[in-house]
């Protein structure tokens, strides 16, 4: 049950036209949602059970008392019930016939409150699932609910487990494939981009003569990845000649001129 609809249903109490059992209808609402009890035993739930601000629920297997703590709110809603052995049952007439007749003014109540489809029950799971989604393993809600085993409590409220839902997604989400950029990938490999020097052939078609290899075929004039080649051109490199002629005709021996006739520029 939302908060909402239980705030609505708190607030239709005061408007609520039986005045003599408004204050006892506040009250077990109240009870419900904040002890997880089932409608039977809210309604035959002697004071004596209600020690200081906590609820006695029942005692455990190992002989320790279960007890469930109460907000003020609901404390004082219970305080203001004139006294009696019994908060919301007289104690002469069956229990089964004092829960129909509570039911009855439930129901009532729930119309007022604009939340028709509500039941008792409801308040039982509201008390389990806000312990559940505050992180309370488990195990303890089971012991509060009074369930003979967790599994029952697994049963009715695994869903709403906050660890084990969690858990679920962070399963289904390493199922998802990694999404990267196509630059990263590329980058991936090559860590930078390699350097693109243009250049272009003499030649219409081919790689420049020799042997016509399936990759020199491939390569056309357009873009050549030369990034580590230096390209001399054909005026530099004959300069280069002649300059290395000059070099040997003015060295001296060995490498000198024997006769007039060796350098020919």
């Amino acid at each position: 049950m939302l908060k909402g609809e239980v705030d609505s249903i708190l607030k239709a109490c005061e408007v609520y036209p039986d005045r003599a059992n408004a204050i006892r209808l506040r009250a077990l609402v109240l009870l419900l949602r904040y002890s997880g009890l089932r409608i039977r035993d809210a309604i035959t739930l002697p004071r004596n059970r209600v020690q200081g601000d906590k609820l006695f629920l029942f005692t455990a297997k190992t002989g320790t008392p279960v007890y469930c703590p109460l907000p003020p709110v609901v404390m004082n809603a219970l305080n203001a019930i004139p006294d009696s052995t019994y908060y919301f049952w007289t104690g002469l007439s069956k229990p089964k016939s004092a829960v129909g007749d509570w039911q009855r003014s439930l129901k009532r109540l729930f119309e007022l409150g604009g939340v028709p489809d509500a039941h008792a029950h409801r308040f039982r799971d509201t008390f389990s699932v806000e312990l559940l989604l505050a992180g309370v393993p488990i195990e303890r809600v089971s012991i509060l609910l009074g369930h003979q085993s967790v599994r029952i409590t697994e049963k009715h409220y695994a869903p709403w487990v906050k660890a084990r839902q969690e858990q679920l997604e962070a399963d289904v989400r390493r199922t998802w494939p990694e999404e990267k950029s196509q630059p990263e990938v590329h980058l991936g490999y090559t860590e930078q981009p390699s350097q693109i020097i243009p250049f272009k052939s003499r030649r219409k078609n081919g790689g420049g003569g020799g042997s016509r290899t399936p990759v020199r075929k491939a390569l056309r004039h357009g873009a050549y990845m030369l990034s580590s080649i230096q390209l001399v051109s054909p005026a530099t490199l004959r300069m280069s000649k002649k300059r290395s002629r000059l070099v040997r005709w003015f060295s001296p021996e060995p490498y000198g001129p024997k006769g007039s006739g060796q350098l020919t520029v």
